[in-house]
């Protein structure tokens, strides 16, 4: 999947297109997902590999073979010499290279983009012949030359360089496209941005991508939508085999096969995360932990309508099962709070989270099934204080280990007691905003960062995870 500006971009024919970047970051798998989708409407000037190992990598490529020209080909990169043609009134000296591409390219009308990956080996290439043969002339001339050739052709360009300094091709081209790298939380994310783009409206300045299979996956930026569905998690196995699926079948993957009973889970949601994005991933397990017959327990951030949530859980739990929900309220921000609600003063934290386990115990007690308790520490140390919030972490994760129930807690990174919490978890998942899109890191277990992609589907909700590599 490329930007959504590029073919609209390139349509308009005769533009030159740039794309800048470093050693492996991704611009030949670009490139070639370009030829791909163009569908045999373009020449590949291959100036670094050979026509069979471009196939071997991209094995689409065999289906046209003539359109790729590699380095080892009749119309290699250093095949610059010059002679005299007459194509038309303007210029008259051409290094042979261009003429044999303008001969190529006029046969070939169908082909209206030119891929030159890498201009930078052409340049340096004709440094060595600039040397050998004593010309005057310098890869600026067949810079100019190129593109006034494919534009009186009504041809495409597309250039690939590593260099990253601005050039005179900056001021010809008619868009740039930059890709580079960005660390987050120390790990590579790759990513592009428009740095210039003529006569198509940017709908998105920046991208992040992932590379894969020998294609290309641009991410476009993820509207902010309420959940309407949830996950549909469920309980597998018995005693110490029992595991809990979330809901979405890559992450119970990276997870070892999904939660253990007596596990403890850290949701760390940065502050451009909604609670949304965090109650998608916990609504799995809940509704998993609920149709299996057991109870949970859900303090969830202040401001968020436990009524919403129930309305949410009612489509995928049988009545009987949703009637072992309880949800955390505290007494200030309701009057008459409904059946399932459990209020909470928010003055004495000891008695909150008396209250709070009790209730789980019971649960436990009624449903004799799993058990799984979820509570917003960013809350909690917002109403009761950092000292107040630390003296229940520790009981809190021996009551959950003790009673073999699922913890599954959420937090903010600006929250004081973020660090205790990462220290104590079993499973530390991160949850980031990146240029629009949803990410996903595995701090314990350790795993890259990969975008979370919600799709609605017959089946209901599910949820993808597309590695970052």
């Amino acid at each position: 999947m490329l930007p959504a500006e590029l073919l609209p971009f390139l349509a308009r024919g005769a533009r030159t297109l740039l794309v800048r970047g470093p050693p492996g970051v991704g611009k030949t798998t670009l490139v070639m997902e370009l030829v791909r989708q163009l569908q045999g409407a373009s020449t590949v000037l291959a100036t670094r590999q050979v026509r069979e190992d471009l196939i071997e990598q991209f094995p689409f490529l065999g289906a046209e073979p003539d359109s790729i020209l590699g380095a080892t080909d009749h119309m290699p990169r250093y095949t610059l010499r010059l002679e005299m043609l007459d194509l038309s009134d303007q210029f008259a000296l051409f290094p042979q290279g261009i003429k044999r591409l303008h001969d190529h390219l006029a046969s070939r009308p169908q082909h209206t983009t030119v891929i030159i990956d890498s201009w930078d080996a052409v340049i340096d290439q004709m440094r060595i012949q600039r040397a050998e043969f004593h010309r005057n002339w310098d890869h600026q001339d067949m810079e100019l030359l190129l593109l006034e050739t494919l534009r009186a052709l009504g041809r495409n360009l597309v250039l690939v360089r590593e260099q990253q300094e601005p050039s005179r091709l900056d001021y010809l081209s008619d868009g740039i496209l930059v890709l580079d790298y960005h660390l987050l939380d120390g790990r590579r994310v790759r990513q592009l941005h428009w740095e210039k783009l003529r006569g198509v409206a940017v709908s998105q300045n920046h991208y992040s991508f992932s590379l894969g299979e020998g294609t290309i996956r641009c991410f476009s930026a993820q509207p902010h939508q309420q959940q309407a569905l949830p996950l549909a998690g469920t309980w597998v196995g018995s005693g110490e085999e029992a595991r809990l699926h979330t809901g979405c079948a890559d992450l119970d993957r990276l997870l070892g096969g999904g939660l253990a009973p007596g596990s403890h889970v850290l949701l760390e949601l940065s502050e451009k995360v909604s609670a949304d994005l965090g109650l998608l991933l916990l609504g799995g397990p809940v509704v998993g932990t609920l149709g299996a017959g057991g109870g949970a327990f859900l303090l969830p951030s202040s401001g968020y309508d436990p009524r919403r949530l129930l309305s949410l859980l009612g489509q995928a739990v049988a009545p009987e099962h949703l009637a072992h929900l309880r949800l955390g309220v505290y007494a200030q921000h309701r009057d008459q709070p409904p059946l399932q609600e459990v209020l909470l003063s928010g003055a004495s934290i000891e008695k909150d989270f008396e209250v709070l386990w009790d209730t789980v115990f019971a649960l436990s007690h009624d449903t004799g099934g799993p058990l799984l308790t979820s509570i917003a520490y960013d809350t909690v140390e917002y109403l009761y204080g950092r000292e107040n919030g630390l003296k229940v972490l520790g009981a809190s994760v021996a009551y959950l280990r003790n009673l073999r129930a699922v913890g599954i807690d959420t937090i903010r990174p600006s929250v004081a007691i973020a660090q205790q919490l990462r220290d104590i978890t079993d499973i530390h998942l991160r949850l980031e905003q990146f240029h629009g899109v949803t990410l996903l890191l595995g701090v314990k277990p350790r795993f890259r960062w990969q975008a979370v992609l919600p799709e609605v589907g017959p089946q209901g909700l599910t949820l993808r995870l597309q590695p970052m590599t």
